[in-house]
């Protein structure tokens, strides 16, 4: 069944814009709910095999479709993507949703939207995952993706976010519309160790990549089938909007943040995938002076670990739970 088939979707106003969210309710006051934040540019799918197996358990979980995706609104204006005014909507819609305590799970560009709101609304984030990408604190000026990029390019071989320059770039939205079969393989490829780290990651890789329309074999996790179900809904997507995201993270990032805790309080879970070329260990161990209850949990797993191995992370999830109870 497709996360778009588990009933209680639904649309509302939110911080000025139209969100589209699933809300299943827990079926016992025992049990957690879980806000789901995605990222770019598969949305939702990535949770699409977690969810359901947290729901069959009696959990409640609300799983939102950001802006410039789905059926949520697809503003122009770059300044509406910023990770706190997302995590001002999605706040909202938890409020109206009647949840006076959540777990907030964040995946890819969907953690710095997960991090804000569990610095800024501490009273209702009971725990927080982020999946791939780790706590970052919030600061007050811009991104600086060159100069991580020197950093860590000397300690593993190439630039982690190379990809930022050409996802905000012009010439982004033409080869990406054109090339979505290509985009996403490219992304999803696991044929090897960090087997997209020069073919996606890397700066000046993607735009060459799609040029060529290369197109790697479908992950060893996944069906035909299943990775189809990820083309045809970023082909289905704004992808101008989508891209939104990348110009907000290049050109704004935090921009506005400054005045929220830089240290987070709320036990956190951070499930490290090792396969991901995007956060390699030195990148991991930034985190580490930033928080006051972090569990790190290691996966020999790539970016889409939930997609790989849903039943183990749902199982280090509840084990994580257990140990705050």
């Amino acid at each position: 069944m497709s996360i778009f088939e588990i009933p209680g979707w639904k649309t509302g106003g939110f911080n000025s814009e139209t969100y589209h969210y699933l809300s299943v309710k827990p079926t016992s006051s025992d049990k957690k709910t879980f806000v789901f934040l995605h990222g770019a540019p598969a949305g939702v799918l990535p949770f699409r095999k977690v969810v359901p197996l947290l729901i069959e358990e009696g959990n409640g979980v609300i799983v939102v479709e950001l802006l410039g995706f789905g059926g949520s609104s697809c503003p122009k204006e770059v300044q509406k993507y910023s990770p706190l005014s997302l995590a001002i909507a999605v706040e909202e819609i938890v409020a109206i949703e009647g949840i006076e305590k959540a777990v907030i799970l964040g995946h890819g560009w969907g953690v710095p939207v997960a991090t804000r709101f569990a610095v800024k609304y501490p009273q209702i984030t009971e725990g927080l995952i982020l999946v791939t990408i780790p706590f970052m604190p919030p600061q007050a000026k811009p991104l600086d993706v060159n100069g991580l990029n020197a950093k860590f390019k000397p300690l593993i071989g190439y630039d982690p976010i190379g990809l930022m320059s050409f996802m905000s770039s012009d010439a982004a939205l033409e080869l990406l519309t054109d090339r979505t079969e290509s985009f996403v393989r490219l992304l999803y490829d696991n044929s090897s160790h960090f087997a997209n780290a020069h073919t996606f990651y890397d700066t000046g890789a993607l735009e060459a990549s799609l040029k060529a329309d290369l197109k790697p074999p479908t992950p060893s996790w996944a069906s035909e089938q299943e990775l189809q179900e990820i083309i045809d809904f970023v082909k289905r997507q704004n992808m101008d909007a989508v891209l939104n995201h990348y110009r907000y993270e290049m050109f704004h990032f935090d921009e506005g943040d400054g005045d929220l805790p830089k240290r987070l309080s709320a036990p956190y879970l951070y499930i490290e995938c090792k396969e991901d070329p995007m956060i390699p260990p030195p990148i991991v161990k930034t985190q580490l002076n930033n928080c006051d209850d972090i569990t790190i949990k290691s996966f020999d797993s790539g970016h889409w670990v939930m997609e790989e191995e849903p039943a183990n992370v749902v199982a280090t999830i509840k084990e994580w739970l257990a140990k705050l109870a």
